[in-house]
């Protein structure tokens, strides 16, 4: 398992511990969340929940590269809620040119306990398959009046999740 780190602890409110397992065949992202408080979730209901973001989620963007420096590729953003809500976005400009809802094979599910979560992401679109070149980013988003952002990457001082350089090369995370 791989920890995923508080970027700005927010006064007044609880760190979270979060950790994130990647496996294939389906791509698979586990996310484990315990937190000292319960999950800030919504009651938005459909298919492609635009703004389920402000709640309380975790983040798996995906971009299919051709080279390693193709940063500029169009990438994926889903994400998932501790009530199995979902949400997804073809980027093809980070914040100017983007699509939504995606035709892309896959599915989600959550279970709460009271002061913990459990998120799943099944990947099984072609588009994942090649993982030599697949290159990605798992970030969440936690808390209800002092929002608390989270990254796999513990050195990230930047809250932009919508910077494909940071992301990672998945081969080296598969179990």
């Amino acid at each position: 398992m791989f920890p995923l780190t508080c970027l700005n602890k927010s006064e007044g409110t609880n760190s979270s511990s979060l950790n994130l397992q990647i496996s294939t065949a389906p791509l698979t992202f586990s996310f484990s969340i315990i937190s000292n408080e319960p999950p800030f979730v919504s009651d938005l209901k459909g298919p492609n929940i635009w703004g389920l973001w402000e709640y309380d989620v975790v983040e798996v963007f995906l971009q299919p590269r051709n080279t390693i420096k193709n940063e500029s590729a169009p990438y994926f953003e889903f994400q998932l809620s501790p009530k199995s809500q979902k949400f997804s976005l073809e980027v093809l400009k980070p914040r100017i040119q983007f699509f939504s809802p995606l035709d892309i094979r896959w599915t989600g599910e959550s279970n709460i306990n009271e002061n913990s979560w459990y998120a799943e992401f099944h990947f099984d679109d072609p588009l994942f398959k090649n993982t030599t070149e697949l290159y990605f980013g798992a970030y969440a988003i936690l808390g209800k009046d002092n929002r608390n952002y989270y990254s796999l990457d513990p050195f990230d001082s930047v809250i932009d999740f919508h910077r494909p350089k940071k992301f990672h090369n998945i081969s080296s995370y598969l179990l």
